[in-house]
Protein backbone atom coordinates (compact mmCIF):
# COMPACT_ATOMS: atom_id res chain seq x y z
CA UNK A 1 0.00 0.00 0.00
CA UNK A 2 1.11 3.45 -0.99
CA UNK A 3 1.35 5.75 1.68
CA UNK A 4 0.17 8.56 -0.48
CA UNK A 5 -3.29 7.02 -0.57
CA UNK A 6 -4.10 7.48 2.93
CA UNK A 7 -5.52 10.74 3.72
CA UNK A 8 -5.95 11.05 7.41
CA UNK A 9 -9.41 13.04 8.29
CA UNK A 10 -9.68 15.03 11.91
CA UNK A 11 -12.81 12.80 12.42
CA UNK A 12 -10.33 10.09 12.04
CA UNK A 13 -8.09 11.48 15.09
CA UNK A 14 -11.66 11.97 16.88
CA UNK A 15 -12.12 8.46 16.45
CA UNK A 16 -8.64 7.05 17.09
CA UNK A 17 -9.23 9.33 21.08
CA UNK A 18 -11.86 7.20 21.28
CA UNK A 19 -9.69 3.91 20.68
CA UNK A 20 -7.01 3.37 18.22
CA UNK A 21 -8.65 0.59 16.24
CA UNK A 22 -11.86 2.47 15.21
CA UNK A 23 -10.17 4.46 12.26
CA UNK A 24 -8.05 1.31 11.19
CA UNK A 25 -11.25 -0.99 11.26
CA UNK A 26 -12.98 1.48 9.58
CA UNK A 27 -10.33 1.81 6.97
CA UNK A 28 -10.20 -2.08 5.83
CA UNK A 29 -13.88 -2.34 6.10
CA UNK A 30 -14.46 0.54 3.26
CA UNK A 31 -16.82 2.57 5.91
CA UNK A 32 -14.68 5.65 6.13
CA UNK A 33 -16.65 8.93 8.03
CA UNK A 34 -16.97 11.25 5.16
CA UNK A 35 -16.95 15.06 5.14
CA UNK A 36 -19.80 16.56 7.37
CA UNK A 37 -20.87 18.34 4.72
CA UNK A 38 -21.45 15.44 3.02
CA UNK A 39 -23.56 13.94 6.14
CA UNK A 40 -27.49 13.48 6.45
CA UNK A 41 -27.08 14.62 9.97
CA UNK A 42 -24.76 17.53 9.70
CA UNK A 43 -26.42 18.90 6.86
CA UNK A 44 -29.77 18.74 9.17
CA UNK A 45 -27.74 20.61 11.91
CA UNK A 46 -26.46 23.00 9.97
CA UNK A 47 -30.04 24.20 8.44
CA UNK A 48 -31.21 24.24 12.21
CA UNK A 49 -27.99 26.43 13.34
CA UNK A 50 -28.46 28.91 10.26
CA UNK A 51 -32.21 29.28 11.06
CA UNK A 52 -31.72 29.87 15.22
CA UNK A 53 -28.49 29.68 16.08
CA UNK A 54 -26.13 31.45 13.99
CA UNK A 55 -26.71 34.75 14.82
CA UNK A 56 -26.39 34.90 18.66
CA UNK A 57 -23.10 32.89 18.23
CA UNK A 58 -21.62 35.32 16.02
CA UNK A 59 -22.12 37.51 18.28
CA UNK A 60 -20.67 35.83 21.13
CA UNK A 61 -17.72 35.22 19.46
CA UNK A 62 -17.30 38.59 18.06
CA UNK A 63 -16.99 36.88 14.54
CA UNK A 64 -17.98 36.43 11.32
CA UNK A 65 -18.21 33.04 9.45
CA UNK A 66 -15.87 32.93 6.48
CA UNK A 67 -15.81 29.40 5.48
CA UNK A 68 -18.57 27.28 5.27
CA UNK A 69 -18.73 23.73 3.53
CA UNK A 70 -14.95 24.17 2.38
CA UNK A 71 -12.64 21.30 2.45
CA UNK A 72 -8.91 21.73 3.52
CA UNK A 73 -5.74 19.32 2.42
CA UNK A 74 -2.40 18.95 3.41
CA UNK A 75 -0.23 17.13 0.59
CA UNK A 76 2.62 17.25 3.50
CA UNK A 77 1.10 15.50 6.10
CA UNK A 78 -1.96 13.89 4.05
CA UNK A 79 -4.79 15.75 6.51
CA UNK A 80 -7.83 16.21 4.55
CA UNK A 81 -11.30 17.63 6.16
CA UNK A 82 -13.83 20.26 6.47
CA UNK A 83 -15.37 21.49 9.60
CA UNK A 84 -18.72 22.93 9.73
CA UNK A 85 -17.69 25.98 9.50
CA UNK A 86 -14.34 28.46 10.13
CA UNK A 87 -15.15 31.78 11.94
CA UNK A 88 -12.50 34.58 11.24
CA UNK A 89 -12.05 37.78 14.04
CA UNK A 90 -11.10 41.22 13.22
CA UNK A 91 -8.12 40.44 14.52
CA UNK A 92 -7.74 37.94 11.56
CA UNK A 93 -7.59 34.66 12.96
CA UNK A 94 -9.83 31.60 12.09
CA UNK A 95 -11.11 29.15 14.34
CA UNK A 96 -12.80 26.05 13.25
CA UNK A 97 -16.89 25.66 14.86
CA UNK A 98 -17.88 21.88 15.08
CA UNK A 99 -21.85 21.52 15.23
CA UNK A 100 -22.97 18.46 17.29
CA UNK A 101 -26.83 17.54 18.09
CA UNK A 102 -26.02 17.30 21.96
CA UNK A 103 -23.28 17.92 24.56
CA UNK A 104 -20.18 15.67 22.74
CA UNK A 105 -17.51 13.17 25.02
CA UNK A 106 -15.75 16.78 25.44
CA UNK A 107 -12.14 14.86 24.68
CA UNK A 108 -13.00 13.35 20.91
CA UNK A 109 -14.69 16.03 19.75
CA UNK A 110 -11.64 18.65 21.04
CA UNK A 111 -9.48 16.39 19.55
CA UNK A 112 -11.11 16.84 15.74
CA UNK A 113 -11.05 20.52 16.89
CA UNK A 114 -7.33 20.63 17.40
CA UNK A 115 -6.78 18.65 14.17
CA UNK A 116 -8.64 21.29 12.49
CA UNK A 117 -6.45 24.33 13.74
CA UNK A 118 -3.56 21.88 12.73
CA UNK A 119 -4.63 22.03 9.10
CA UNK A 120 -5.85 25.60 8.96
CA UNK A 121 -2.27 26.46 10.03
CA UNK A 122 -1.26 24.03 7.18
CA UNK A 123 -2.98 25.42 4.42
CA UNK A 124 -1.36 28.90 5.10
CA UNK A 125 -4.09 30.35 6.91
CA UNK A 126 -3.37 31.93 10.30
CA UNK A 127 -4.94 29.60 12.78
CA UNK A 128 -6.35 30.96 16.20
CA UNK A 129 -5.44 29.14 19.59
CA UNK A 130 -8.77 28.13 20.32
CA UNK A 131 -12.13 26.69 18.60
CA UNK A 132 -15.71 25.82 19.20
CA UNK A 133 -18.14 23.25 19.66
CA UNK A 134 -21.92 24.29 19.28
CA UNK A 135 -24.43 22.07 20.69
CA UNK A 136 -27.32 22.88 18.80
CA UNK A 137 -30.10 20.47 21.16
CA UNK A 138 -29.20 22.59 24.16
CA UNK A 139 -27.94 26.04 22.60
CA UNK A 140 -24.51 25.70 24.36
CA UNK A 141 -21.19 27.04 22.88
CA UNK A 142 -18.05 25.68 24.35
CA UNK A 143 -14.40 27.67 23.40
CA UNK A 144 -12.11 25.03 23.68
CA UNK A 145 -8.30 26.18 23.90
CA UNK A 146 -5.92 24.65 20.85
CA UNK A 147 -2.36 25.20 22.85
CA UNK A 148 0.44 23.70 20.54
CA UNK A 149 0.70 20.33 22.72
CA UNK A 150 -2.59 19.26 21.80
CA UNK A 151 -2.58 20.19 18.49
CA UNK A 152 1.19 18.62 17.74
CA UNK A 153 -0.59 15.56 19.29
CA UNK A 154 -3.35 15.97 16.90
CA UNK A 155 -1.00 15.46 14.13
CA UNK A 156 0.83 12.81 15.78
CA UNK A 157 -2.30 10.73 16.12
CA UNK A 158 -2.67 11.20 12.22
CA UNK A 159 0.88 9.84 11.80
CA UNK A 160 -0.05 6.69 13.99
CA UNK A 161 -3.16 6.00 12.67
CA UNK A 162 -1.47 5.93 8.73
CA UNK A 163 1.55 4.19 10.19
CA UNK A 164 -0.68 1.30 11.52
CA UNK A 165 -2.99 0.93 7.91
CA UNK A 166 0.23 0.85 6.42
CA UNK A 167 2.23 -1.80 8.54
CA UNK A 168 -1.58 -3.39 8.53
CA UNK A 169 -1.12 -3.91 12.12
CA UNK A 170 -4.15 -3.16 14.26
CA UNK A 171 -3.32 -1.38 17.17
CA UNK A 172 -4.24 -2.19 21.11
CA UNK A 173 -7.72 -1.38 22.19
CA UNK A 174 -8.48 1.46 24.14
CA UNK A 175 -7.49 1.59 27.97
CA UNK A 176 -11.49 1.87 29.17
CA UNK A 177 -13.21 -1.65 28.26
CA UNK A 178 -16.48 -0.58 29.45
CA UNK A 179 -17.07 1.41 26.24
CA UNK A 180 -16.10 -1.28 24.24
CA UNK A 181 -19.13 -3.14 24.89
CA UNK A 182 -21.39 -0.54 23.06
CA UNK A 183 -18.98 0.02 20.51
CA UNK A 184 -19.28 -1.01 16.59
CA UNK A 185 -16.31 -2.68 15.91
CA UNK A 186 -17.22 -5.13 18.86
CA UNK A 187 -17.39 -8.15 16.63
CA UNK A 188 -14.00 -7.31 15.06
CA UNK A 189 -11.92 -6.89 18.50
CA UNK A 190 -12.17 -10.72 19.04
CA UNK A 191 -9.09 -10.68 21.58
CA UNK A 192 -11.31 -8.41 23.86
CA UNK A 193 -13.76 -10.31 25.66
Amino acid sequence: MNNDDIWISPEDISDYHVCPRIPFIRFFSGNRRRYRSIDERSRKLRKKFIENDCENVLERTKSEIVMQGQGLQSRVDLLSGEPDYVLGSRAGALYPLILEHSAPERGPVASCLYAYVYLLARCGYRAGRYGYIFCVKDNRLMRVTCDTARVIRAAQSAEAIRDSIMKECMPGPCGNREQCAECFCLRMCGDIF
